[in-house]
């Protein structure tokens, strides 16, 4: 079963009291619903689907506050870190082709809501549900397929 808000101490609220886990741009409604209701997914007559791990984004607030982003998690609240330097091109790349939903101006991106967001090569992640892969050497996950 997934864990949502309410079921998980200091996930209920960010630092300036939007619900938190954020899913997504703007926490959407169609993102939400697959994170807390997986089984909608369920291919007919599959059977029951199951997720291995959920995962949601995450701003560490030491990296945040390094950054100048006003939104963000306690440090211990991140459970993964994944270090796509060799991949920055193609994460550029892949925005780009985007270019109805985000707007690119490198080493920046923005959303609909036209808040400018560096393009950073690491990624953050709270384990939501699931089990835990091995930590790295900051204690955090460095595999998002870990444990499975």
């Amino acid at each position: 079963m997934v864990q949502h808000r309410g079921q998980r101490p200091g996930l209920d609220r960010d630092p300036v009291g939007r619900p938190e886990p954020q899913l997504g741009a703007g926490g959407q409604a169609a993102e939400q619903l697959a994170v807390l209701h997986p089984e909608l997914a369920e291919p007919p007559g599959q059977g029951r689907w199951q997720v291995a791990k959920c995962y949601a984004t995450a701003m560490p607030q030491s990296v945040a506050a390094a950054a100048g982003v006003p939104w963000f998690v306690p440090d211990e609240q991140v459970t993964t870190e994944i270090d796509g330097t060799g991949h920055r091109a193609a994460k550029v790349a892949a925005l780009r082709a985007h270019a109805t939903q985000i707007a690119v101006d490198v080493p920046f991106f923005a959303l609909a809501d036209m808040v400018g967001q560096r393009i950073d090569a690491h990624e953050y992640y709270t384990l939501l549900a699931g089990p835990a892969g091995p930590p790295g050497p900051g204690g955090r996950e460095l595999d998002l397929f870990g444990g499975l």
